[in-house]
């Protein structure tokens, strides 16, 4: 058990408990019906010889660690659940506490003083992308919990330092768990779970997190990020892409059912270099695949595809790739180097669908991430956040029922 932690803090709603079918009259702000409905809130089911994630701060405050909890929920809400379900904490902050809400730190910076640690020293764990830009915001780790182990599309543009699916890992972090670009370029084996490989989206899975020149704290001194950037122009730098993401045919995932053939994103019909052309055969060694190099091609280039949204880009990028017949029946293996909006890997996949592939799945090396949230337009104190609702995603400011500011996506 992690009983060297400096301190550890837990999101409550969708973290420590299941209160999804109260979701609706949080947001609302409804604490009347909340209070007549407290009993819908209920524990995850643990698997089988697991762990429940609600007893996992009670293990580790006995075993000397500092906990706290944080939650945007109000006291009373957050106090009968906790009494009810037996959570022993250090520090309580709710959101009756009047504490800026997150994605701010302030919250966060208040629970580490009460719990006598500093922000930077502790864990903060949680199931939404608000508490990871939190974390991010006094360099704390973020660990990004999601007991359905499925993608989870709201951490696409913020992913966590980690990312678990056990709650059993919770009370045994170690370095050996974090994403696997981050584990083979320190040299340390990794120790597999489903947040080994990132998972932005169904069947797409990266190695690692590459942040943008915009993201000066994150961008600057990032291992992943900088052999991403040097492994479009050096051979060098693209062979050794090559060696890390073969050990992608490591995870569970694929052991059962690998891929039979490797592809990679085509090069522009125009391209001096194609970067992918060290890295598909070591890939496919690994997996023991066909190297499929010409199965893929590019029809043609598109102008500034860079600046354009992902629905622009899905636009463009019809007719755009053609995939030979020879993939007919296989399980077949893309290769990207940054996952982006996957408007281009996923003209890909259909293109080797249409030609007959049974199978399509995307790795990619780094998934890209956005710099911290920009600060409401309209109210200029909170920062925006992203949110669904009844006709899908949309922007907002964090605090939409004062402000009211909203954008679609």
């Amino acid at each position: 058990m992690s009983s060297t932690l400096p301190g550890i803090v837990f999101d409550l709603d969708q973290t420590l408990l299941d209160s999804s079918a109260l979701a609706y009259l949080r947001d609302n702000r409804d604490w009347g019906a909340l209070g007549r409905r407290l009993g819908e809130v209920v524990p995850f089911t643990p698997a089988a010889g697991g762990v429940a994630p609600e007893s996992v701060p009670t293990a580790l405050y006995d075993a000397g660690v500092p906990v706290g909890v944080l939650t945007r929920s109000p006291r009373w809400y957050a106090e009968q659940l906790i009494r009810r379900f037996g959570i022993r904490h250090t520090a309580l902050i709710t959101g009756s506490d009047r504490y800026l809400p997150k994605p701010e730190p302030d919250a966060l910076v208040g629970i580490a003083r009460l719990m006598g640690v500093e922000a930077r020293e502790i864990v903060f764990v949680g199931d939404d992308a608000v508490d990871h830009e939190a974390a991010s915001a006094v360099q704390a780790m973020a660990v990004g919990v999601n007991w359905a182990a499925s993608p989870m599309p709201g951490w696409t543009r913020f992913w966590p330092d980690l990312a678990v699916a056990d709650p059993d890992l919770l009370l045994d972090l170690g370095n050996n768990l974090a994403a696997l670009g981050d584990l083979v370029l320190a040299g340390v084996r990794a120790r597999w779970h489903w947040g080994t490989l990132l998972r932005p989206a169904r069947d797409v899975f990266c190695c690692g997190r590459y942040f943008q020149t915009t993201d000066i704290e994150r961008h600057r001194g990032h291992p992943l990020t900088a052999l991403t950037l040097r492994a479009k122009n050096e051979q060098a730098a693209a062979e050794e892409v090559g060696r890390l993401m073969a050990h992608a045919a490591e995870a569970e995932h694929w052991r059962q059912n690998p891929p039979t053939m490797v592809v990679s994103i085509p090069p522009d019909p125009d391209a001096e270099w194609d970067r992918f052309a060290p890295v598909r055969p070591l890939v496919a060694q690994a997996f023991g695949a066909i190297d499929g190099a010409g199965m893929l091609t590019m029809n043609g280039g598109v102008a500034n595809y860079k600046t354009m949204s992902h629905d622009a880009r899905a636009t463009a990028n019809r007719g755009r790739f053609s995939a030979s017949t020879q993939v007919s029946g296989r399980r077949v293996l893309v290769l990207d180097d940054v996952w982006t909006s996957g408007a281009t890997s996923e003209a890909c996949a259909q293109a080797l669908r249409d030609a007959g592939a049974s199978k399509v799945e995307v790795l990619a090396l780094s998934l890209t991430q956005e710099p911290r949230a920009e600060f409401c337009p309209e109210c200029q104190v909170y920062r925006l956040c992203h949110k669904t609702g009844r006709r899908g995603p949309f922007i907002s400011c964090t605090d939409w029922r004062g402000c009211g500011y909203s954008r679609d996506l």
